[in-house]
């Protein structure tokens, strides 16, 4: 575990003694994750630019070492979280594929890195996403692979729909128990095309004081389950929430807790009340509505998972 509060300055500690990773404190109290490596195991990631963070090479004892030195002690949160998910990366034989592996995941920390802000994120923002992460986790656990729902999953890349598949399309939608209706965002949210089924998912939610998740709870949650050994597809997952407002390596601070109260699942068919595109007369633009969550009792159906 990396904990630079345990070292002394100027002291050092391996973190594992089957890494070659240490964590290291200055006699002035400056804070280093160092990566060792032996002189022919290039190391892809030292030219990349960190802000508050100074990356340099040196040699000791025969091993090249690559640095990670914290210039601004107000990223210290930060910067120990980065250190603990370098030091996560799991190990593999190959010592070139596992300093590459390591290179590659800050490569994805210096992404995230810039997208950095001291922001909030809105209640419904983050209940629609929670929605879309549990019905992520759902279709895993209805043997979905991983891969195939993480390339279906398209709301992020604003798609009209959230979820893609060959014969299938979803939209994902989340309320309260206090919500009478839903928001549809326009005119072709609820439009089947391609001749595709489209399955209306709809999430009911109390916020939990103690209790339930956050969403980056349930981020953590299809990482560990879907991605923790694939580090290209959780990169790519992990994008995809920032696409969504979730930046999983500083996530904004007012998180909240939300409880799934149940899931109802709408066959959008001829009949359901909506609004489509050829329904709008040339010239109106971004129609927005919203749906009586009771006026749909007649197209109540159960979850065919397809394809």
């Amino acid at each position: 575990m990396v904990d630079f509060d345990t070292i002394q300055n100027g002291a050092y500690r391996r973190i594992d003694e089957n890494l070659p990773l240490l964590i290291e404190k200055s006699a002035d109290g400056e804070l280093s994750f160092v990566i060792e490596t032996m002189p022919h195991t290039p190391f892809q990631a030292k030219q990349l630019n960190l802000k508050g963070i100074t990356i340099f090479e040196r040699k000791r004892l025969g091993l090249v070492q690559f640095v990670l030195l914290l210039k601004n002690e107000a990223h210290k949160e930060i910067f120990t979280r980065l250190c603990q998910d370098l030091a996560d990366v799991p190990k593999v034989e190959s010592e070139q594929k596992y300093i590459n592996n390591i290179s590659n995941r800050l490569e994805q920390w210096v992404y995230f890195w810039s997208a950095i802000k001291n922001d909030t994120m809105e209640f419904r923002k983050q209940m629609g996403l929670m929605g879309e992460l549990q019905f992520f986790n759902f279709l895993v656990s209805m043997k979905m692979r991983p891969e195939e729902v993480l390339d279906a999953w398209l709301g992020p890349d604003k798609n009209p729909h959230d979820f893609v598949f060959l014969k299938n399309l979803y939209e994902v939608k989340a309320r309260t128990s206090d919500d009478e209706t839903i928001s549809i965002s326009n005119e072709n949210q609820l439009e089947a095309v391609d001749s595709k089924d489209l399955l209306l998912v709809v999430y009911e939610f109390i916020e939990g004081k103690n209790s339930g998740q956050t969403i980056l709870d349930m981020a953590n949650q299809v990482i560990a389950g879907c991605f923790c050994d694939d580090l290209e597809l959780r990169a790519r997952f992990e994008r995809k929430l920032l696409s969504e407002g979730l930046n999983i390596m500083a996530p904004c601070s007012n998180l909240i807790r939300f409880e799934n109260v149940g899931v109802k699942y709408y066959q959008v068919v001829s009949g359901f009340p909506r609004i489509i595109s050829s329904d709008i007369p040339s010239g109106i633009l971004n129609v927005k509505y919203k749906l009586k969550v009771d006026s749909l009792t007649d197209f109540l159906c159960t979850f065919n998972k397809g394809k």
